[in-house]
């Protein structure tokens, strides 16, 4: 329509000046809503490019539009077009995508919203160009997958998500789900790099992940749980070198916090592979003594810990009841099959405390013998700890019979 509304306007030019017209004034408004035109003409597109494709087979049926996308919220009202022309049509695997005329910064502030709010754009390549041709401008994207691996490896992430979501508890709350969704994330994937890494498929389907495939990953299950959630980039420290690292922010009751399974999800100097929850609906003076940087929309803030692992699981220690609160975290611990206890308490004096009652007098070994019958493999005279009195937390690990 609009260029239509060009051409009938560069015809009329055209034939004042082949009339003869002295009416030099109008010959210039004509020609200025000829540049204005000319200006915006990115701004117009088909009724088509703001509907869904109908070559879109591989968006899945669980992701609408009701599905929170605080970083689309954040955007211009052009950069806003242009992330839902491209997602509108993203799932045909087009080789362009008509979008506004964009600038570099407007580029990159709709493809980081494209990718952090919508991990199931598993297929689409962290890198993506605009190619302008005249007064048009199309998204050029890069996929990491054709078109058929990408569709079977979409409902592959479906029906697994399905499944997992299916282990939680009738009735849960936002809090039981999250923990579930965390835990078995953090069971069955591995941190490492590899094809897919970086994606939610390959924390689901694969069993391995960097930490934007974690991320991703339990992003993408909270979405279709209901439960609202954002991608959260920052730097964490490893060995005195800042690192890029990715997390979530999530919205339990309407609370929100910070949620980080790559980091709750260690493995030990044997290998072997433990879920903690350190860092499980943490604020953000908390998550802030261990990460830095952190970016996420403005309008999030995780300042609570109403949600708090360690204080819903009964697990939180003060000066006055820590020895009963480890007796009975070492005895659950046991009945559930795990081979820690971890705690955290309200202060640093309690925790010396209790460091000082249990290892240098040996109290946790008599511990140990109360809950034996628990386990008959159960050492009770050796157990491993770790103590981090920066973050208040203490672990207990057992030893067993082989």
């Amino acid at each position: 329509m609009r260029f239509q509304n060009v051409l009938a306007v560069f015809l009329v030019c055209c034939l004042l000046l082949l009339a003869g017209c002295s009416q030099s004034e109008n010959i210039a408004a004509i020609a200025g809503r000829l540049e204005e035109i000319f200006e915006d003409v990115g701004e117009t597109f088909s009724v088509r490019s703001l509907e869904k494709s109908n070559q879109n087979l591989l968006e899945p049926d669980y992701i609408t539009w009701q599905t929170a996308r605080h970083y689309y919220d954040t955007l211009s009202e052009k950069e806003k077009l242009a992330y839902r022309c491209i997602y509108n049509d993203i799932f045909g695997q087009p080789e362009r995508i008509s979008v506004p005329m964009l600038k570099t910064e407007e580029l990159n502030a709709v493809f980081t919203a494209l990718r952090y709010d919508n991990p199931q754009l598993l297929f689409l390549e962290d890198d993506a160009t605009l190619l302008t041709a005249g007064m048009y401008c199309y998204f050029v994207p890069v996929y990491t997958m054709p078109y058929w691996d990408a569709r079977a490896t979409v409902e592959a992430v479906a029906g697994k998500t399905k499944e997992v979501i299916a282990l939680v508890t009738q009735n849960a709350d936002d809090y039981k789900i999250l923990l579930t969704l965390h835990d078995y994330l953090c069971e069955f994937c591995t941190y490492a790099n590899g094809k897919g890494a970086s994606q939610c498929h390959g924390a689901l389907l694969d069993g391995y992940a960097t930490c934007a495939g974690y991320a991703k990953a339990l992003k993408l299950m909270l979405d279709i749980a209901g439960i609202d959630s954002c991608v959260v980039t920052g730097s964490v420290d490893d060995n005195g070198t800042d690192i890029n690292h990715m997390w979530l922010a999530v919205s339990l009751n309407n609370v929100w916090s910070f949620c980080d399974p790559t980091w709750d999800d260690p493995v030990s100097e044997d290998g072997t592979q433990t879920v903690e929850h350190g860092y499980f609906s943490v604020s953000e003076q908390r998550l802030s003594l261990t990460h830095s940087d952190i970016q996420m929309p403005s309008h999030i803030v995780c300042d609570s810990e109403e949600y708090d692992y360690y204080r819903n699981e009964n697990l939180l220690c003060s000066q006055k009841n820590y020895l009963s609160v480890i007796a009975d975290g070492i005895a659950v611990a046991l009945q559930n099959e795990k081979t820690f206890a971890e705690f955290r308490f309200d202060s640093l004096a309690a925790l010396q405390e209790a460091s000082e009652l249990l290892f240098s007098e040996g109290e946790v070994y008599a511990l140990l013998k109360e809950v034996a019958c628990l386990n008959k493999n159960l050492h009770t005279n050796r157990i491993g700890y770790a103590v981090d009195e920066e973050r208040l937390q203490l672990k207990l690990i057992f030893s067993f019979e082989e």
